[in-house]
């Protein structure tokens, strides 16, 4: 009845429905310690009050009664002055501190997260930066110390605010507290300040080096170097940098220990860079100068970028003060290209205009890039190097592969190199210089052209061991993982197996063979150019695992590690050994790369080039290209060409072929009539007789398929009549 009453007055309306009712809050914490429960009735009020005792709660091991204080820390809705405030009062520590205390998760890291990214937008906010700026030369020392702690947090956004401002000076009264600041912040700022020195007014060159001279460390004194001894430097900057580089006893390095000093720093910066400062993602912050606008310029950029531009810098201003010394040619040459490189994103990106590096590594003459790829490709810059292929390919003529005493040339040099890519980039600027008589080194772009015609776009392993089924059970597993495998039982099968096959990917030997070798079928494996940079895993029993180690650490590319047993362990090996070496060239460029040799090789022969490139050395690669989709057409250009007996056979069994494209096999029929009337029927009489044989079984075969088998006999007899010779083995068609 009460019910139906309550009903009846809410549907009259003459009673409000009750509001809805929120979700209640949770049950606060039962607090058994007293010092916790004295804490709490403390009531603390403000942000900063409530955040000080939830620290002392965390500390006393009692997180779980601070859980209603970092609710309402939480739902106190702070703007970003006050949580720039509270980190300043506490520090990011403390943040940090709460977001790992598992009592206080989720809400502990969401708050942290959340008051930590608001104080840096505060911090980076360019009204509340300028603001900062202008109190750099008010108040006394501590109210400049605290202004430039709070600059600090800024970081970047600042320190190129403080640099735009200086710039904007227009006395040294009101320059003097920008450069202390700056000068202070030397590990925010020394990067930025060094970039000043590329700006074309004078002055903004003196300030960047009186900031630098300032702060009198070593980063420091490394940008100075350039402006100390730099024949390009005003006498006032020459000035202020010698000031910053003379130490307690009066000394200064000399131009060729300044010169030796960036050398050294570009060579580190390449090859153990350290990690350079960046943003929340790990991305490096690299400094430039706006020459238009005189300020400077940010960029987040990859720590390897970031790593090769420094490096370049540095070999550049040894460059400027030693500008007729070779080795910081050779070095300032290579790590500017690699810096390009890197950031068009591919050699083929690489910006080849009339004013690029590319014109002006050009612009400095055939045997300074020759010096620069003997250099680069010494030093595993391939990428440098092969940019120095190709300036030879446009600069130079023949003369760049003769040279005295009989020596391979640098470019033919190349064509032997260990790298895939530089020694197809060699070959390619040999054959497009296109000498036409021999020269030393020859041999090098035949291997070249025979190696690369070999590849079938497989991913190939080679697999040793002693034991025969030891090697199968291991093959057979990278089998799973999309390998193609040989294997060998003794030093000279893995050598042999390792060199045959371009499409080579991984080598992996029973460290019983590597033990009872003294590791020397590794070394040979690395002393030759087609296996030199392969990664290699020696596995080994858990006795054997330390001498294993021993052979691996003493070569490059190589790794050791137990014997695998079962799929999951193969997939591991194989990981780890691949990491060993950059990525391998993928199956589709060693295609690529197999069809332009295949391209070539046609091209050699139509003219008149096999004294040089002898093709006959090449046919039994050619012939198995047959075999390859991909590099079927240009094979059977090839074989048209070749007066071998093997040629004519490998188009006689194509054509044969049922299961070859039928445009693949009349392409072959062409070739093969081709061939006979230039060199005559190559084929014996048993082989003969065979494609008799074929044809007339072909009877009930579609048109076309009699068509291209008639064609080998009518080729055969056509060459007959001609030389008035009869077929002893042929039969009535």
């Amino acid at each position: 009845m009460i019910r139906f009453i309550a009903a009846s007055l809410l549907a009259c309306g003459l009673v409000a429905p009750l509001a809805a009712q929120e979700p209640a809050a949770p049950p606060a914490p039962v607090v058994d310690d007293p010092l916790a429960r004295d804490l709490l009735a403390t009531n603390p009020s403000t942000p900063a009050e409530m955040l000080r005792v939830l620290d002392v709660l965390v500390n006393l091991k009692q997180a779980k009664a601070g859980t209603g204080l970092l609710a309402k820390l939480a739902g106190a809705n702070l703007n970003d002055e006050q949580m720039a405030a509270l980190v300043r009062e506490f520090g990011s520590g403390k943040f940090l501190k709460l977001s790992l205390v598992p009592e206080l998760q989720p809400q502990g890291k969401q708050w942290a997260d959340s008051v930590l990214a608001g104080a840096n937008r505060r911090a980076r906010d360019p009204e509340q930066i300028a603001a900062l700026i202008g109190k750099l030369s008010a108040g006394d020392i501590e109210d400049r110390s605290a202004t430039i702690a709070e600059l600090e947090l800024g970081g970047e956004v600042a320190v190129a605010a403080m640099i735009t401002a200086l710039g904007q000076a227009q006395t040294p009264e009101e320059q003097s507290p920008l450069k202390s600041a700056l000068a202070a912040m030397r590990d925010a700022s020394v990067d930025a300040v060094a970039v000043m020195l590329n700006d074309d007014r004078p002055e903004s060159v003196a300030a960047a080096a009186d900031i630098l001279a300032r702060m009198g460390d070593a980063p420091a004194h490394l940008y100075l170097l350039r402006p100390a001894y730099s024949p390009k430097s005003t006498p006032e900057v020459r000035a202020v940098a010698v000031r910053g580089l003379t130490d307690e006893a009066g000394k200064i390095p000399s131009e060729t220990d300044a010169a030796a000093r960036l050398y050294n720093a570009a060579r580190k910066y390449d090859q153990q860079p350290p990690v350079i400062a960046g943003d929340a993602t790990g991305k490096a912050l690299l400094w430039s100068w706006n020459l238009q606008a005189h300020q400077p310029q940010v960029e987040a950029v990859t720590q390897r970028l970031a790593a090769l531009e420094l490096a370049a810098r540095f070999a550049a201003a040894g460059r400027e003060i030693l500008p007729t010394d070779a080795n910081m040619r050779r070095l300032a040459q290579t790590l500017q290209l690699e810096a390009a490189i890197e950031r068009a994103g591919g050699i083929a990106k690489l910006d080849r205009g009339p004013n690029s590096l590319f014109a002006r590594v050009a612009e400095e003459g055939v045997a300074s890039v020759e010096d620069l790829l003997v250099s680069a490709a010494a030093d595993g810059h391939t990428r440098a190097a092969i940019v120095a292929t190709e300036i030879l390919t446009q600069r130079g003529t023949t003369q760049v592969l003769v040279t005295r005493g009989g020596k391979p040339s640098p470019l033919a040099k190349a064509a032997a190199h260990p790298d895939r890519r530089l020694r197809f980039a060699a070959v390619r600027a040999i054959l497009e210089i296109d000498p036409i008589s021999a020269y030393p080194g020859s041999s090098f772009v035949t291997d070249a052209l025979r190696y690369f015609v070999a590849s079938h776009g497989q991913r190939v392993a080679v697999v040793a061991d002693v034991r025969p089924f030891a090697a199968q059970q291991v093959a057979g597993m990278l089998s799973s993982l999309g390998y193609r495998t040989s294997t060998a039982t003794n030093e000279r099968e893995v050598f042999k197996a390792a060199i045959s096959n371009p499409d080579l990917e991984l080598i992996i030997i029973d460290q019983w063979i590597a033990k009872f070798s003294s590791g020397k079928v590794v070394q040979n494996l690395r002393d030759d150019c087609r296996t030199a940079n392969i990664p290699i895993g020696l596995m080994a029993a858990t006795y054997e695992l330390e001498g294993a180690e021993v052979i691996a650490r003493s070569e490059p590319f190589t790794t050791a590690f137990l014997r695998p047993l079962d799929p999951v362990n193969t997939e591991r090996v194989v990981r780890e050994t691949l990491a060993v070496n950059a990525p391998s060239v993928p199956v589709e460029e060693r295609l690529e790369q197999a069809r332009a040799a295949m391209g070539w090789i046609v091209k050699l022969h139509q003219h008149k080039r096999d004294g040089l490139y002898p093709l006959i050395e090449m046919e039994a690669e050619v012939v198995r290209a047959l075999d390859v989709p991909a590099l079927r057409d240009a094979a059977i250009v090839a074989l048209a060409d070749l007066g071998t007996p093997a040629s004519q056979r490998a188009l006689v069994e194509l054509i044969s072929d049922s299961s070859a494209p039928i445009t693949n096999r009349q392409a072959a029929a062409g070739a093969f009539g081709a061939n006979v009337v230039r060199h005559g029927t190559l084929l014996t009489l048993a082989e003969i007789s065979l494609q008799y044989d074929r044809y007339n079984a072909s009877e009930s075969q579609d048109k076309q398929v009699q068509a291209v088998l008639a064609s080998i006999l009518d080729a055969i007899e056509a060459h007959a009549a001609d030389q008035n010779v009869g077929i002893v083995a042929g039969q009535p068609r």
